[in-house]
């Protein structure tokens, strides 16, 4: 630093700075080679066919862009070091630090760099069309739940209907006590009843059919395996119909020795597990009323039992006419008397059924439960147990509340943030049961920002839909 010299953009004097000493020396050392060396790294790296294209690019003279091509190729270098230099040779890339045109080519070269990312280059009709796709996209997805979430809610029922009033108060005064002494009967393999001042959350009720003993399995090293959400109990149990050979009822038997919470019902039952149902829901009312939920599920469904434990404790302490799941709106019966499940005009003389949660996985409060049973007992037609329990809900004056939380009928393609927000997931094999449950933290849940929850519900969606028709083969469908 020479004295003398016109003060920098700073204004302090270069004899200021030699009035502080070695420390003032070592700090402009230090400063000037950050400067220098990102400059240097900048300047350096230019390679010089980028550089003739970017001019041409710029539409600079041909006989300009040949001048500096002869100003470089002519310019040779040395190094220079303790113990000598090297012989001269010739430098392939990188701009003259000293030229004063060097910092003009180099904005050359940025330019159309930045012209060439043509993504923050797009005009407003773009963005705008680009903005539409993605509204769009999101609305194939995610249109249907918003609809049926927020605009297809149905209003509570007004209990105005006499008939509706009546069957409340039955419910009201139910009593099964009377019946207790023939349970066993009816339930000749039975678990234990609930506590009786246990605080229980949610009693799920699993469907299963006597011969899937691995199913079961792999259920109760799942999620049946949690009995507690934030300190407050959750039970699970199997229900099963009779079995029809002695050596299948030996296993059942056997099986409910060992674990302790299968129920097995006896008599013949309908082909659409109505009557089934209608004892599952008897047993609750005799042996666990005490819980303020109750979960019907099948046994191949993936029940996240940590979020809806948690949806539930959010809920006011005892919620009344709650009848929770991916709610049918507006379906129509079957008339085709060919075809599965037909309804005759005579037996069911409405054009759609009433508003329904789908079968594989749904939630109703404790008091939901007896209305749907003493409903239940005017109700018998040869259809899915799902749409009966609507049509009870329906005569008992129950509202069904759509979640897009359970996933009804459908396979969700797995993805553990996904899986982490839903409620349920329908026809989950063993093996992804096992891998959810580990995934998900075995009960305590799993930590997913909302970047990472958002974008594993738009791949699920995704992948689920392409599922749906066909896009994808059987086997691949984890």
């Amino acid at each position: 630093m020479k004295s003398g010299k016109p003060v920098g953009p700073d204004d302090i004097l270069v004899e200021v700075w030699k009035c502080l000493g070695e420390a003032a020396v070592e700090f402009l050392t230090s400063l000037f080679n950050r400067v220098l060396e990102n400059l240097e790294k900048a300047y350096d790296r230019v390679p010089r066919e980028e550089l003739w294209y970017c001019m041409r690019k710029s539409g600079v003279a041909e006989k300009y862009v040949r001048v500096v091509q002869d100003m470089y190729e002519r310019s040779r270098t040395v190094v220079r070091c303790a113990v000598g230099q090297t012989e001269e040779f010739n430098v392939e890339v990188g701009l003259h630090q000293g030229l004063a045109l060097s910092p003009f080519l180099f904005a050359i070269v940025m330019d159309q760099l930045s012209e060439e990312v043509c993504v923050f280059r797009l005009h407003t009709h773009q963005w705008c069309f680009l903005l539409c796709n993605v509204v769009l996209f999101h609305a194939l997805l995610f249109g249907g739940d918003i609809v049926e979430e927020f605009l297809l809610q149905s209003s509570p029922a007004a209990y105005t209907e006499r008939a509706v009033l009546e069957l409340r108060e039955r419910a009201r005064k139910l009593d099964l006590s009377d019946t207790m002494p023939n349970s066993s009967q009816i339930y000749p393999i039975s678990s234990k009843p609930c506590l009786q001042h246990q605080d229980l959350l949610f009693l799920t009720i699993v469907f299963s059919d006597p011969d899937n003993a691995s199913q079961r399995d792999a259920v109760r090293n799942s999620w049946a395996n949690q009995t507690l959400v934030q300190d407050v109990a959750v039970r699970t149990l199997f229900f099963l119909k009779p079995s029809t050979m002695e050596t299948e009822h030996q296993e059942v038997w056997e099986e409910s020795a060992r674990h302790g919470d299968m129920v097995q019902c006896e008599g013949p039952l309908s082909q659409n597990d109505w009557g089934q149902v209608k004892l599952a829901l008897r047993w609750v009312l005799l042996f666990c009323p005490q819980a303020r939920f109750v979960v019907l599920a099948d046994g191949s469904v993936f029940l996240n039992v940590p979020a809806l434990g948690m949806y539930l404790l959010t809920l006011r302490t005892h919620p009344e006419d709650l009848y929770l799941g991916r709610v049918i709106h507006h379906a129509s019966p079957e008339r085709n008397y060919n075809k599965p499940h037909y309804v005759s005009f005579h037996l069911y003389p409405d054009r759609t059924f009433p508003d329904y949660c789908s079968g594989p996985a749904f939630l109703m409060s404790q008091d939901v439960v007896r209305k749907v049973y003493v409903a239940s007992k005017d109700v018998d037609l040869a259809l899915p147990s799902d749409v009966l329990i609507g049509l009870c809900a329906r005569a008992a004056g129950v509202v069904a509340t759509h979640s897009a939380r359970f996933s009804g009928e459908r396979h969700v393609r797995y993805n553990p943030c996904c899986y982490n927000f839903l409620f349920s997931s329908a026809s989950v094999d063993a093996e992804l049961m096992g891998m959810a449950w580990r995934d998900l933290g075995k009960g305590k849940g799993r930590y997913c920002n909302m970047l990472e929850t958002y974008y594993s519900l738009v791949v699920c969606k995704a992948m689920t839909y392409l599922n749906s028709v066909n896009f994808l083969s059987g086997n691949n469908t984890k």
